[in-house]
């Protein structure tokens, strides 16, 4: 699920009186944020690793993960046209927008969306492909 979905993706005020006082301490700027981005590269030997929601990349509102290696073509459990789909670890670049994207503008990969009637995060395969850097059917 995307991070903008949780109550704590935003910095939370308590007020507008706590707003205020926060953006008065010189320390803390509006519009300001660091956000660190952490690319682990991973032995070739190694396993391919992919993160709980098969993507290679982790995003919450303090940082990105990102999984780099050598392997070209790791299976995912989709197909298309009659064929597994794969993903490449060995460049990060789309991993780190889509881990940025999520972080800062709460984006989703286009195949999710949340179904306020349902309460949750559902899944549809339809709109994933594309120019984007989102999941195993992007092009991007």
């Amino acid at each position: 699920a995307s991070p903008v979905l949780s109550h704590e993706f935003f910095p939370d005020f308590e007020s507008e009186k706590d707003f205020h006082a926060r953006r008065k301490d010189r320390r803390w700027a509006l519009g300001t944020r660091v956000l660190p981005v952490f690319v682990f590269s991973v032995e070739q030997n190694a396993q391919p690793l992919l993160f709980d929601n098969l993507r290679p990349y982790a995003a919450s509102k303090d940082v990105v993960v990102v999984l780099q290696s050598d392997h070209e073509d790791v299976p995912l459990p989709f197909f298309a046209s009659g064929q597994q789909v794969t993903t490449s670890l060995a460049n990060p670049l789309a991993p780190i927008l889509a881990g940025l994207g999520a972080a800062f503008g709460g984006l989703m990969p286009p195949q999710e969306r949340y179904d306020q009637l349902q309460g949750k995060v559902v899944t549809s395969a339809l709109w994933a492909h594309g120019a984007s850097p989102f999941g195993p059917f992007a092009n991007g």
